[in-house]
């Protein structure tokens, strides 16, 4: 006779949890329009509504209400928090706990409080605010924190912005909120007194490649000579091409790109990505990298493309991708127009099929 036994504990595991009943099961999901009550157990992803978590919530997509233990990656909405709520991307309603690291909202704070808010929205006390930063491009950070793939300044803390080796700042940068500071010019500056995100234009930053030449004093103007009494214009110079618009930063290309947090998959889409990107920011010179995607993707983000051009190491990105072979180096990688968002799967095996 064939073993029922898993198939009846899920069916009963199921009307339990549609009852409303307590749970004490070690691991279990909660889906869309059912209710759990009084978990005593492990809540993997919940898409319904939990009443009264004892234990723990991990990816929370619904709604977790009187919180008693802990939530861990929340999309959705804690209402009433004693204990605690850890990478918050939601709402947190009535926190008389603790919150870490959010990103979201948390509205009316009791008897608690939130340790690190990147950026969020809070009402009530902080402790540890942070204020999002532009991404890195040939320079780097000293004393700032990375979180969620991206880089954040404590409110009280001094950040130090140093050019990478072979490139320059060609002005000082300028900032929205804060204070610049010059230590070196054309190479090092701090970064002081942030009160807002600078992430989206808050923060300019000139980084060219080369190294810095200080800017010499202008030469005393010639004396005018005598003009030709009989002058002819000379022919126009056709062959001077319009200088074209200067294209994103790949700053600008990932916020365009990241997508709604509500939407799991694609912020599964775009952390792999992210990944990625990471990845070939520090391979080694002669370094292959090779990356298998997902049969279910359909395109490249044109920022993994610009990334790949601007790397000064020999590097190989070697993607495997539906059963097709693709390679793209910096010297193959194609140049990024403004009006481009991704590379479809087709367009990437005509330019680099194997």
């Amino acid at each position: 006779m064939r073993n029922r036994t898993p198939k009846l504990l899920a069916f009963a595991l199921a009307a339990v949890m549609t009852m409303g009943m307590t749970v004490s099961a070690a691991t279990t999901n909660v889906n869309s329009g059912d209710t759990m009550q009084n978990n005593n157990g492990i809540v993997m992803y919940n898409y319904g509504e939990v009443i009264n978590n004892n234990s723990a919530v991990q990816n929370n997509h619904g709604t977790v209400q009187n919180n008693y233990g802990i939530v861990q990656n929340n999309y959705g909405i804690v209402q009433n928090n004693y204990e605690i709520v850890q990478n918050n991307y939601g709402i947190v309603q009535n926190n008389n706990g603790i919150v870490q690291n959010n990103y979201g909202t948390v509205k009316n704070i009791g008897d608690g409080y939130v340790v690190n808010n990147f950026g969020g929205d809070v009402e009530g006390g902080v402790n540890d605010q942070y204020y999002e930063l532009p991404v890195p491009q040939n320079f780097s950070y000293e004393g700032a924190k990375k979180s969620d793939d991206r880089w954040w300044i404590n409110f009280l803390a001094t950040v130090t912005i140093k050019a990478d080796e072979g490139y320059h700042f060609a002005s000082a940068p300028t900032t929205t909120s804060g204070t610049v500071t010059e230590v070196e010019a054309g190479k090092t500056y701090t970064l002081s007194g942030v009160t807002e995100n600078l992430a989206d234009g808050g923060l300019t930053l000139d980084v060219q490649e080369g190294e810095y030449t200080p800017e010499q004093p202008e030469p005393e103007p010639e004396p005018t000579p005598t003009p030709d009494p009989t002058p002819t214009t000379p022919p126009a110079d056709s062959s001077t091409a319009a200088e074209p618009a200067s294209a994103p930063t790949v700053q600008q290309m990932e916020q365009r790109e990241r997508p709604d947090p509500q939407d799991v998959e694609a912020a599964e889409r775009y952390n792999f990505w992210m990944d990625v990107k990471s990845d070939v920011r520090i391979a080694a010179d002669g370094k292959t990298l090779r990356v298998h995607v997902p049969a279910d993707y359909i395109n490249m983000p044109a920022s993994v493309m610009e990334v790949i051009r601007l790397q000064a190491e020999d590097i190989v990105v070697d993607l495997r991708w539906n059963g097709e072979r693709l390679t793209i180096t910096p010297a193959t990688a194609q140049r990024k127009t403004a009006l481009k968002a991704f590379w479809t799967f087709e367009q990437l095996c005509e330019l680099y099929a194997q």
